[in-house]
Parts: structure tokens; C-alpha cells; sequence
């Protein structure tokens, strides 16, 4: 944001660590992908680790949808989880962009005690 910009390549990492570093990373990004994958495929079969049928059940109880007199309910169970979510985004949005922006200015155009600390806590 401020100073002087370098020409964007990272400083090599000594090959002893860097196999160190991706022999850990790796194993652990396989278990993570591993987990989520596992928790998706669930969601697609009756019951995960006995009956692999594979099914739209559990999705299209948690998203159903009903019409009454007032027009339509959202009846089913993860509609209050994905209305909450798009709320508290709305909200998070414009507030987390006028921080960002207001920062920025601060840091680029003025000049005051602390800068340096107020840029890194920001980042």
C-alpha cells in the first residue's frame, strides 16, 4: 500500500525446507479435502457407513419450499441458516469495504505518529 514496490518474486526457500515444509502441508491439505469431500458425499446417500443409496433426501428436506395462503414458506431447515448468512453479509459488506477504504487514505495520503503499526495490525 505504501513504499516501494519489489518486483513480486518471493525469496527461494532451501530445498531441505522446502521438502520439509511440503511433507508437512501436503498430508495435511489431502486430510482436509478428505474430510470435506467426505462430509459432501454424506449429504448424497441415505445413511454415510451403511446404506450408500444414493439420494436427494436430506437436501430436499433441509430446502423446501411451500405455498400457503400468505404465499411462500420457506419450511425447510437450512433456509433460517442461509437468510442469517446473506443477512450478516449484507451488513459485513459495505461496513468491511468503508473500513478498508478509510484505512487505506490513512495510511497513503496521511501522516501521523504510529502509522507503521496502525498498516501492520490492519494487514
Amino acid at each position: 500500500m505504501s513504499g516501494k514496490g519489489d518486483s513480486g518474486l518471493p525469496a527461494p526457500l532451501p530445498p531441505a525446507v522446502r521438502r520439509i515444509a511440503f511433507s508437512v502441508a501436503l498430508p495435511w491439505a489431502l486430510l482436509t479435502l478428505l474430510i470435506y469431500a467426505m462430509a459432501l458425499a454424506g449429504g448424497f446417500v441415505q445413511t454415510w457407513g451403511r446404506d450408500y443409496t444414493p439420494t436427494l433426501r436430506h437436501y430436499a428436506r433441509a430446502f423446501s419450499v411451500e405455498w400457503g395462503a400468505g404465499g411462500v414458506i420457506w419450511s425447510g431447515s437450512a433456509w433460517r441458516s442461509f437468510w442469517t448468512t446473506l443477512e450478516l453479509a449484507s451488513l459485513a459488506a459495505p461496513l468491511t469495504a468503508a473500513l478498508g477504504l478509510l484505512t487505506a487514505y490513512l495510511v497513503v495520503r496521511q501522516r501521523f505518529v504510529g502509522r507503521t503499526a496502525f498498516e501492520f495490525t490492519t494487514m
